[in-house]
């Protein structure tokens, strides 16, 4: 597809600031709208995370050398709060633009609009939906950041009307796919 990715980078480029807060934020604040109470039910154990923290311990096997992670936890009554520590700037601000800004090019603000590739790529503002789901005896609760809805879904309640965009660079090395593969896989969401 012809999109220029670079199309106003950096100038209209809002990356996300030091006092924007993600991860368990997002779950927290949408137990406390709706008044959601953590039942651990059969569960052993409760996980209380984001998607992103999810695939990035689930696909660590699979990652290059280099790309490690940190994570903080917290254990409370039975529940395992867990975030992602940052290092300060992310070197590759760029490749996060250009995601965002695909997203741009083929996404509209309304149904039966046309997409605005003029605006402001600002990474705090997002829209995330929360999961619950289980692992044999672990209870997962997490959110995850939703890309756009399909205007006519085949699935028309949610997860089932969501969408995930990916973008990536071009193919480079005889494992690139196995590893695009273990991301992207890791990235799925199931209805």
């Amino acid at each position: 597809m012809p999109f220029d990715l670079n199309h106003g980078y950096p100038h209209k480029y809002l990356p996300m600031g030091s006092n924007v807060k993600d991860g368990v934020d997002h779950v927290l604040r949408w137990m406390l709208k709706e008044k959601y109470t953590l039942d651990q039910g059969d569960a052993s154990t409760v996980f209380l995370t984001s998607r992103g923290r999810l695939t990035k311990i689930f696909t660590s096997p699979y990652q290059m050398r280099g790309e490690g992670w940190k994570m903080a936890v917290t254990l409370y009554r039975k529940t395992f709060y867990i975030d992602e520590v940052r290092d300060s700037e992310d070197s590759n601000s760029w490749m996060v633009y250009w995601g965002y800004k695909f997203e741009q090019y083929v996404c509209a603000d309304q149904p039966n609009g046309k997409p605005n590739i003029e605006g402001h790529i600002n990474t705090s503002e997002a829209f995330y939906t929360v999961v619950e789901s289980n692992i044999n005896s672990f209870k997962l609760l997490f959110s995850g950041e939703v890309d756009c809805m399909e205007e006519c879904p085949k699935y028309p309640t949610a997860p089932g009307y969501y969408v995930e965009m990916k973008t990536s660079l071009k193919p480079n090395g005889e494992d690139f796919f196995y590893r695009k593969t273990y991301k992207t896989l890791g990235n799925l969401k199931c209805a």
